[in-house]
């Protein structure tokens, strides 16, 4: 049975990775800029076949003794193997309208695409809804919008108009719940989100601490594995490369020297790793086992967080 759902714990906060699915994309734009070897090595740590690769979505559910925080919210309905963050909320009885507070990194459709019903209403009815101030003005600029209309914005041609219209859908529904935020901040006890910029102008990272320990959402600040090797290397997606490989630089250099544990929506289910320093840049060690604390749980079992 795939793995969908995965538990640990961050000191007192139980944590539950849920992979809203996966989506295939083109070899030659995940691995662009990259050598043979490391396209080989790369492909080898997901599912591909047929010129793609299979790039999961994972979102983070944190609950602390206070309340439920949702970290992302998965694709929605972006392609035929997304959307399943709310059955797998459901699988762990947890209801929508228990969620207190949902942090959106960014405004890209993977990550956001959740965040609405079939109604086109918040899924989160309860919810305070956090996103980077220079976020919400960049994806709701329609200067933006229509760039990506044009297929202008990343010359990535489908993927162009399914961001644009991503941030038409999603986003304005929020508009009246969402609180915007500049600069690093707590937004519940042992939660701050700090800015991440580069992949996108107001992307956030999210830090999560309690006692002695803390962990990493990095959002897309790290979107595979090798990049904590080559933090040069930048996708099609990193609108600003320079200042995507600087915040690379800055958050892989805290997490390695602070030792967090670091959670990476789109690297191999389960996304949670350690950024480990490695001469002049660092390494991903990730999967089960990082952590002695860890345990995994099928998408139907149906035991109870303690």
């Amino acid at each position: 049975m795939r793995q969908e759902i995965y538990t640990f714990r961050v000191g007192e906060a139980a944590c539950t990775a849920l992979c809203d699915g996966t989506l295939a994309y083109p070899v030659a734009i995940v691995t662009q800029g990259l050598s043979e070897e490391e396209q080989a090595h790369l492909t080898s740590q997901y599912d591909a076949a047929g010129g793609h690769v299979k790039i999961p979505y994972t979102a983070l559910l944190v609950e602390t003794a206070r309340e439920r925080i949702l970290l992302d919210t998965g694709a929605g309905p972006l392609g035929p193997d997304t959307g399943r963050l709310p059955s797998l909320l459901e699988s762990r009885w947890i209801a929508a309208e228990s969620i207190a507070v949902v942090i959106l990194t960014h405004g890209h459709p993977d990550h956001i695409g959740g965040v609405t019903d079939a109604s086109g209403q918040p899924r989160f009815p309860n919810a305070r809804y956090i996103m980077g101030a220079g976020e919400w003005r960049f994806w709701t600029d329609e200067a933006t919008l229509e760039k990506c209309a044009r297929k202008e914005l990343y010359g990535l041609g489908l993927f162009d108009q399914l961001i644009g219209e991503g941030a038409r859908k999603y986003l304005p529904p929020l508009a009246s719940r969402l609180e915007l935020v500049e600069s690093e901040v707590e937004i519940s006890p042992g939660m701050r989100v700090a800015p991440a910029p580069g992949h996108t102008p107001g992307h956030l990272a999210v830090i999560i601490a309690s006692g002695r320990e803390q962990c990493l959402f990095v959002g897309d600040a790290l979107v595979l594995p090798l990049q904590a090797e080559r933090p040069e290397w930048n996708l099609p997606f990193d609108l600003s490369p320079d200042q995507a490989t600087a915040t690379r630089r800055a958050w892989f250099d805290r997490a390695a020297s602070e030792e967090m544990l670091v959670f990476a929506y789109h690297c191999p289910f389960p996304p949670l790793g350690r950024i480990e320093p490695r001469g002049a840049a660092w390494h991903w060690v990730g999967g089960a086992g990082v952590n002695h604390g860890f345990s995994r749980i099928a998408a139907k079992d149906e035991t109870r967080l303690g």
